[in-house]
């Protein structure tokens, strides 16, 4: 999914030098633009609705710290993908880190645990067997999606969860669009691989 309202490159200038000058509502302007996509970004890396919250909140901060660093040699919307997927890298380091000293264990479990409420929430919705289907799938997703290496999620996330062109993604990652074409490749082949079988 994408925002339905697109903003053109003379809006977003305007917007990033209003914010350079402190202007009052520049701020809120941009959080009203762009809250929404920088939050399906954060949920797509993080898979924790209370996380991703708190990154797209961590994001924004960012923004408001390094608003004059911001050179308009991109777009401002592919300089906000930039800083919440360095977002959500940090936090998943952190994450590993925890887990590894034991100390992420209780958030682990509040996030197993709303997740179960969820599948439970869910399942009343479609018959049984299509629920244990969705689930298998999104199981299987999950699990490709972490033996990707960090450049290919980026990549596979911005393409497929955001709709993002190549030449969006080239400008976001600062490679080639033959790089992001082959990083593409390598990843749709995972989950081609993960997901054989599935459809019959």
């Amino acid at each position: 999914m994408v925002l339905e309202a697109r903003y053109d490159e003379a809006t977003e200038l305007a917007l990033s030098q209003r914010m350079k000058d402190r202007e009052a509502n520049a701020y809120e302007e941009l959080i009203e633009r762009y809250q929404q996509e920088i939050f399906r970004i954060a949920l797509a890396y993080l898979k924790d609705p209370d996380e991703a919250d708190c990154a797209t909140q961590e994001c924004f901060v960012r923004v408001f710290q390094k608003i004059d660093s911001f050179r308009e040699k991109s777009s401002l919307r592919t300089w906000l993908t930039r800083i919440i997927i360095n977002v959500c890298l940090d936090r998943l380091k952190s994450r590993k880190w925890a887990a590894l000293f034991g100390r992420g264990r209780k958030r682990a479990g509040a996030r197993d645990d709303a997740e179960e409420k969820l599948k439970n929430v869910h399942s009343l919705l479609p018959t049984p067997e299509e629920a244990a289907m969705h689930q298998e799938l999104s199981e299987r997703i999950r699990r490709v999606l972490a033996t990707l290496s960090s450049r290919q999620k980026t990549i596979f996330v911005l393409k497929h969860y955001e709709r993002r062109s190549l030449r969006e993604i080239s400008q976001i990652t600062d490679l080639t669009i033959g790089t992001v074409k082959s990083h593409l490749s390598r990843a749709l082949h995972k989950v081609r691989d993960e997901l054989k079988g599935y459809y019959r």
